[in-house]
């Protein structure tokens, strides 16, 4: 008789320390799967910050096919401003980046990834449940839980997608103005090539002068050439200040579309690990329980 409860109480020994070990097994395959999940929702974030990133380089698109000439003509010597917005729209069509095509882009990559996110998740779920219900040690299949009873995924997909829309939403389109960006940037377009043409108008002025001999001729020589480098270089870097600033803009609501959509992500990458071990839960409790 003692040789059999002895027999009996070695057997559950060893099955319970088969169920531990499978138990922490569990546990750090649940931290592993998390940790790629994440990676994968990286890849995710990656995709929409280059559709952001796209959208704010639009502008370096207009200012590489302008020429000296092209700005000066589309600012001064067309006022109405017709050349410029035919050009304008021209390289957001061809691009294909307006606000709404960048919306719809964004909302295509939430889908794609919520569905991701809630198949993998199920799937992780399903796996889990069968590798225990095939433990070697198992005693009562009733400890098992079930994925669709105990960790129902069928609203992640839904909650996920809705949530990340209004990240979007918030971050993107509530503090985007197209018009207003449009017209900015078409301001200081102009104001530089008005700029230049002033400096360009100082110079001749200057060279007139020197001509006259209302200046040194040295003096004058010096002042002409400086004038007209001045007018010359001062395009191209205030052009590129306005591209920088241009992308600084899009470049921030991208890091703010970022940062919204990690806490949304770890939240939910937080709920989906909960679910799952709901769903084993009953076994998790028996061997801590018989472990104590």
């Amino acid at each position: 008789m003692l040789a059999e409860c002895y027999h009996h109480l070695s057997t559950q020994k060893k099955e319970l320390q088969i169920d531990v070990a499978t138990l922490n097994l569990l546990e750090s395959t649940m931290s592993g799967w998390t940790t790629e999940m994440m990676q994968s929702v990286d890849e995710y974030k990656e995709d929409m910050v280059g559709v952001l990133k796209k959208e704010g380089g639009r502008c370096q698109g207009l200012v590489n096919r302008m020429s000296y000439w092209d700005q000066w003509s589309w600012f001064v010597l067309n006022s109405s401003g017709e050349k410029f917005e035919r050009e304008w729209n021209v390289v957001k069509s061809g691009s294909g980046d307006d606000v709404n095509a960048a919306e719809g882009k964004l909302g295509a990559i939430v889908r794609e990834s919520s569905d991701s996110i809630a198949t993998k998740a199920r799937t992780q779920g399903q796996a889990v449940i069968e590798y225990l219900g095939k433990r070697p040690a198992i005693t009562n299949q009733s400890l098992i839980g079930s994925v669709t009873a105990a960790s129902r995924f069928e609203d992640i997909r839904n909650a996920l997608s809705s949530k990340m829309m209004t990240c979007i939403k918030q971050d993107i389109l509530s503090n985007y103005d197209p018009i207003r960006e449009d017209q900015d940037m078409k301001s200081s377009l102009k104001q530089t090539i008005v700029a230049s043409g002033c400096i360009h108008v100082g110079a001749l002025t200057s060279g007139v002068c020197t001509g006259l001999e209302v200046l040194d001729l040295t003096m004058g020589c010096i002042s002409t050439s400086i004038l007209m480098s001045l007018g010359i270089a001062i395009v191209p870097y205030q052009n590129k200040q306005t591209v920088s600033k241009m992308e600084s803009a899009w470049e921030e609501r991208s890091q703010a579309l970022v940062e919204s959509m990690d806490v949304v992500h770890r939240k939910e990458m937080t709920r989906i690990q909960r679910r799952i071990m709901d769903g084993v839960a009953p076994y998790t409790r028996y061997v801590k329980t018989e472990k104590e």
